[in-house]
């Protein structure tokens, strides 16, 4: 993946694989984080971001929809 996106073209996007992409935040090779929040809350199910790990995110925008959904564009702050 790395090779991937070291090399030429386009954004890679990865849709609905939670342990990909946990592993790939993991390896520092995430540079931003889409999430559309619905207004739902349940009280169990699987985490994307591990209670272990810290990441920092820089907000770039957000958006609500008439239904309550909210898609927030995050970047990757990384120690660079």
């Amino acid at each position: 993946m790395r090779g991937l996106k070291t090399g030429q073209g386009g954004d890679i996007g990865i849709h609905g694989s939670i342990s990909l992409t946990q592993s790939l935040l993991a390896a520092g090779l995430v540079d931003e984080v889409r999430l559309l929040v619905a207004p739902c809350v349940v009280g169990s199910g699987r985490r994307l971001f591990d209670q272990d790990v810290a990441h920092s995110l820089e907000l770039v925008a957000s958006t609500g929809s008439p239904s309550g959904s909210l898609l927030v564009h995050y970047n990757v702050v990384t120690g660079d």
